[in-house]
């Protein structure tokens, strides 16, 4: 008789101790498990919805027809409201609760960074929107067999779903940290005002890309990349959260990044206003270096080594 095999089944040391450490309690979670069911119940009453409709004519006089209208089809607007709008509060108080047990203090002297931590947070919310998106591919082929399946419109469609998820977990992940649950509340709130804001005027865009030329679809990639800048602000303020200390110059970048999670679409929309709509992309790529380089950690200025008194390198970077 052959001994059971041997090999290991963990995750491999090359993944971030952040994500292995979020992956392990996030596919426990309620906050994963339950929406997931939940999903495939909604997607299941939708479709028959959308056959309901279509067997009435399109449903246009129904309240049916105001969803389509607004949002897409019921399948897109289920699917959207269970990934960007549920699935992140599952990083409601993740990062307080890391700073309140000294969990971050830990892993910062550890050798991780900053985005490490929030990066980490941010990558298993997205594994999680991802797997679901894969779960319902079998949904998606029931409805290219019942007729009507825009190819270009579902794509274009999931990928708005994706960018709106992953600004939406962004800004969560960045509020988390405020001890304050009413700080939560409001920044959750503008970030959610802003994401789906954004969300449906993408989708009015995608439904009319077909009869409204290369102005139309450069619209629809200047939303997508908005997704980008937002991501980013939401990172960088749970960063703000996880600062050890300021030099006697520096000021806590906290607030700062709080009024951009609020005013930073207003920013793009009058730069928007200005170029008359031309400009979009290059604002929105601008603002997105802004935000990646913002925040910079310190470091020994260019030619120095941190060295003891006695000359021998000591090894210490900063990667705070």
């Amino acid at each position: 008789m052959k001994p059971p095999s041997t090999a290991l089944t963990d995750f491999s040391d090359r993944w971030s101790p952040v994500l292995v450490k979020e992956l392990r309690q996030g596919l426990r979670s309620p906050m994963f498990v339950q929406p997931f069911l939940l999903i495939h119940l909604c997607v299941l009453v939708a479709l028959m919805a959308e056959m309901t409709a279509a067997g009435e004519g399109g449903g246009s006089r129904s309240g049916l027809g105001l969803v389509v209208r607004l949002g897409g089809s019921p399948f897109w607007v289920v699917t959207a409201l269970v990934t960007v709008v549920v699935m992140p509060l599952r990083s409601f108080g993740s990062l307080f609760e890391e700073v309140r047990a000294g969990q971050s203090e830990l892993l910062l002297l550890g050798g991780l960074s900053r985005w490490q931590v929030v990066g980490g947070k941010w990558c298993v919310q997205m594994l999680f929107c991802g797997l679901v998106l894969l779960s319902l591919t079998p949904y998606l082929i029931v409805r290219y067999f019942l007729g009507g399946f825009n190819l270009w419109e579902n794509v274009m469609t999931m990928l708005n779903v994706v960018g709106a998820a992953s600004a939406m977990s962004g800004g969560v992940i960045g509020a988390s940290g405020y001890r304050s649950v009413t700080m939560r509340l409001v920044a959750v709130a503008v970030c959610g005002f802003w994401v789906l804001g954004v969300g449906l005027f993408n989708q009015q865009l995608i439904r009319t890309v077909a009869t409204g030329g290369g102005m139309v679809l450069y619209g629809v990639v200047s939303g997508l990349s908005f997704y980008v800048v937002y991501t980013a602000t939401g990172l960088q303020l749970g960063r703000s959260h996880l600062k050890l200390s300021l030099l006697p110059y520096e000021m806590s970048p906290r607030g700062n990044m709080m009024a951009l999670l609020c005013f930073l679409p207003m920013m793009v929309i009058a730069g928007v206003v200005v170029t008359c709509g031309f400009g979009a992309l290059p604002v929105l790529v601008i603002l997105a270096v802004s935000m990646f380089r913002h925040d910079a950690p310190w470091r020994p200025g260019k030619g120095r080594r941190p060295e003891t008194v006695t000359g021998f390198d000591t090894g210490w970077r900063p990667m705070y």
